[in-house]
């Protein structure tokens, strides 16, 4: 798993259900709290924190990272997280009435959720 910081142990300890071995490369300083270390302790998530510079494989497999003091660590499925955008504005384009953060307004009754995300 690439990622630091809260999120990353997030995901890291998510994975950990679903693999004996899960390695957080964080890729530099891991921003870990230390609650957050800790759980991934007990978890038995190792964290490493050199920067990674090259993914190693034959075609198109993983075989491992390298890092920047030259060093690799064999991996065979790597986790990278992406941040997903809506290229289009759907809602505005039909003019449809936009609340905050972008959701569409909606009439609702009582105790129901101000919109749906637009």
């Amino acid at each position: 798993m690439l990622g630091s910081g809260a999120v990353g142990a997030r995901r890291a300890l998510l994975l950990r259900e679903w693999s004996e071995t899960v390695t957080l490369y964080a890729n530099g300083p891991s921003r870990l709290e230390d609650a957050d270390a800790k759980q991934l302790v007990v978890a038995g998530v190792v964290v490493d924190e050199r920067p990674v510079v090259e993914l190693l494989g034959p075609n198109c497999e993983l075989a491992a990272v390298r890092f920047a003091d030259g060093t690799a660590s064999e991996c065979q499925g790597l986790l990278i997280p992406v941040v997903l955008k809506q290229r289009s504005r759907p809602a505005e384009t039909l003019g449809v009435a936009l609340a905050e953060p972008p959701a569409v307004a909606v009439a609702r009754p009582p105790g129901h959720p101000v919109g749906f995300p637009a």
